[in-house]
């Protein structure tokens, strides 16, 4: 097994000052090794910087394959939702029956990316009660994506977190837009910082009545700090 020395990325984005450069490299790096994985048939199921670990040069790697789905070994009845609730796709939280799928780890891919570019390790940081984040995503809430963050990173965050699942950006998309972001020098070498809007956002909700037969919500109240 290899060694990795430089610890997990959600040590790197706590603990570092990094820039723009390296956040498109490291990107472009878990986009291939995911890439290989479901090539390979496997969905990782639990993707998040904790599970990304970094070798010597900065090289990513995937990790911790616990809760991993081989899709030719189970049949899509017989495989569960699994993951962390923080990254994990809208449809395994607000549907029992939906089981991971590639398309649900490209929502989490777009997680980490949001990860590295709020620098911050924690997504919907200001909602305590992750019981609560399904009735988010009934409401269509996203994480905000950081005003500095390049357009286009900040347009493949956006296509990884598409409602519904088939919409969401291909993995070889991901790698051809990355190659497209055009940032100068100057751009590339400036450190990225704990987002302020990032703090700021804290959307509150009380959840009034839920019907028994749907999963719909009859009555939901929203405002953001």
């Amino acid at each position: 097994m290899e060694y990795a020395e430089n610890g997990s990325l959600d040590g790197f984005i706590n603990q570092q000052t990094y820039t723009w450069k390296e956040v498109l490299n490291l990107a472009r790096q878990m986009t291939q090794g995911l890439a290989y994985l479901h090539w390979e048939g496997v969905i990782h199921c639990d993707l998040k910087s904790l599970n990304v670990l970094l070798t010597e040069g900065q090289i990513a790697k995937l990790s911790d394959f616990g809760i991993s789905q081989m899709i030719n070994k189970k049949i899509e009845s017989e495989r569960k939702a699994a993951g962390t609730t923080r990254w994990m796709a809208p449809e395994l939280l607000i549907n029992n029956d939906q089981s991971n799928s590639f398309e649900s780890d490209i929502y989490s891919l777009g997680m980490v990316f949001w990860e590295l570019a709020a620098k911050c390790t924690v997504p919907f940081k200001n909602e305590k009660d992750e019981n609560r984040l399904s009735v988010l995503f009934l409401l269509h809430e996203r994480e905000v994506i950081p005003t500095l963050a390049p357009d286009l990173l900040k347009q493949i965050i956006t296509d990884c977190w598409q409602e519904e699942p088939t919409a969401r950006i291909s993995l070889t998309n991901i790698v051809e837009k990355l190659k497209e972001i055009n940032l100068t020098e100057s751009e590339l070498q400036q450190k990225i910082t704990y987002s302020q809007e990032v703090v700021d956002y804290a959307p509150e909700y009380s959840l009034l009545k839920q019907k028994s037969n749907t999963e719909q919500l009859a009555q939901v109240e929203i405002s953001p700090k």
